[in-house]
């Protein structure tokens, strides 16, 4: 449930002291100046940073930002990973700034990560700092001081200086002079200047910019975007909507994997999902059992504009009502989206799919990586229609091949959409470690999306024996 807490005064007190000193921090002087912050994931023309000292410089992937810079993106865009994993995408005409931050690669109460938003718009996924100590983040606009207990959200601020914030997962805080709000995932609230009043609940969420004028740039954003995986990121389409377009419904059709203890579950099929405001699954019934995100973070998460998403679930998770946790190196891996028509992948065409997107496998002690030359072979006959795998991936120092010794069949499940799973001597598995000698099993399970059948994604599990060499989700696209 949503609340609105009324601070006493020296609370309100302290947390209009809190923002006028943070807006007074001497960033530039806070840390050593060799110092890291994060760098440019992906920018476009006319976004530009100017550090301390006033010198400016145009931002291009790879670009280092430290304490002090004050990023500009007038017509462009820019994406940036911090240290600490927290992401932050800055639309156009956006002003933002790095006003103090430290992450030495642990939490030893030292970190701190300090921003300004000053006018424009910028989806936020926050890092280590502020999970650790909340005390630790804070994100002043001209209006508010915005506080973490949440993970995703969309920030606006308007040219009069009003904030409007969404939260996408966990829940944010927003404090102004009179009083605190929680904003729970789905919920949008508004900050006014000027005015004696607590942040107000409203329907109107933060509205993003509209795209640049040149598509082919747009497109070229989406793409790398979706090949990297971005959990929040601007993934921007054409007519400048967002990717994460999935709305709560029943009518998707989904695969995912896990591992508790040495039992290896893969739930898949069809029934009641529910998204974030970002499109981001957070909750899902499969065989009757539901799985909700609860506590836990969204890892690795990515998305195809209203056909699918993909991501892996990590921390506290409950699984029927039980609480289930997973490590960063663990993980519910699951892909989701519209299923495609049957009649789609009964067409008598041979089609091949390559490798889009997908979660970092795991194997509850390390984490490893996709190979991007990775395809799915849709064998579309007008009878018994089928699917070739052919996967490969890297992790604790090995690579790995998975294949299909025969095709899998696809079936109509529930009347309409494309299902597929395999595992025993469907799939063969190559590689090192202990699948070197012929050791590992594997099971895949999966379904084509879309209009046309033109995505797919399924689920994925090698094993040795009982111990888990890898588990993951991975999109493709024809």
């Amino acid at each position: 449930m949503s609340r609105i807490h009324t601070l006493p005064m020296s609370r309100a007190t302290r947390a209009l002291l809190a923002a006028a000193a943070l807006a007074a921090l001497p960033a530039a002087h806070a840390q050593p100046a060799a110092e890291i912050a994060g760098r440019i994931e992906f920018a476009t023309a006319g976004a530009i940073a100017t550090d301390a000292g006033g010198r400016t410089r145009m931002l291009t992937r790879g670009t280092e930002l430290r304490a002090g810079d004050r990023i500009l993106t007038n017509a462009g865009r820019a994406q940036i990973r911090f240290a600490d994993g927290a992401f932050v995408s800055l639309q156009p005409n956006t002003d933002f700034a790095i006003q103090n931050y430290h992450y030495a690669g642990r939490v030893d109460g030292n970190e701190r990560s300090f921003f300004a938003l000053l006018k424009g718009a910028m989806r936020a996924v926050t890092g280590v700092i502020g999970h650790a100590n909340k005390s630790n983040f804070a994100l002043r606009t001209p209006t508010t001081t915005i506080g973490i207990r949440g993970t995703g959200g969309l920030i606006e601020v308007l040219p009069d200086g009003t904030t409007r914030l969404i939260g996408s997962s966990g829940i944010w805080t927003v404090a102004n002079q009179v009083a605190m709000v929680e904003v729970p995932a789905g919920r949008a609230v508004e900050v006014h200047p000027g005015v004696k009043a607590p942040p107000q609940y409203i329907t109107q969420a933060p509205v993003l910019p509209p795209a640049p004028m040149d598509s082919a740039t747009t497109r070229q954003t989406t793409a790398m975007n979706l090949a990297t995986g971005y959990v929040a990121g601007d993934i921007v389409q054409p007519n400048g909507s967002s990717a994460y377009t999935l709305a709560s419904g029943t009518n998707y059709d989904m695969s995912s994997v896990y591992v508790t203890g040495t039992t290896l579950y893969m739930p898949h099929g069809v029934g009641p999902t529910t998204f974030n405001a970002i499109g981001q699954l957070t909750e899902f019934t499969s065989g009757g059992t539901i799985y909700s995100l609860g506590a836990g973070q969204i890892a690795d998460a990515g998305a195809v504009a209203g056909v699918m998403s993909w991501g892996r679930w990590t921390g506290t998770v409950s699984v029927g009502g039980q609480p289930t946790s997973f490590s960063s190196n663990d993980g519910l891996h699951y892909v989701v989206g519209v299923p495609a028509a049957y009649a789609d992948v009964t067409n008598g065409t041979v089609a091949t799919f390559h490798l889009i997107g997908g979660t970092n496998p795991t194997n509850g002690v390390a984490t490893g990586t996709l190979n991007p030359n990775s395809t799915l072979t849709g064998y579309f006959t007008a009878t018994n229609p089928s699917v070739g795998v052919n996967l490969g991936l890297s992790i604790a120092g090995n690579s790995y091949q998975l294949q299909t010794a025969t095709p899998i069949p696809i079936i109509a499940a529930n009347g309409s959409q494309t299902s597929f799973s395999g595992s025993g001597t469907a799939l063969t598995v190559s590689g090192g470690g202990s699948c070197a000698t012929g050791g590992c099993s594997a099971a895949v399970a999966g379904q084509f999306f879309g209009s046309g059948a033109n995505y797919a994604g399924m689920s994925y599990n090698i094993a040795s024996g009982s111990t888990v060499v890898a588990n993951g989700a991975a999109a493709f696209q024809r």
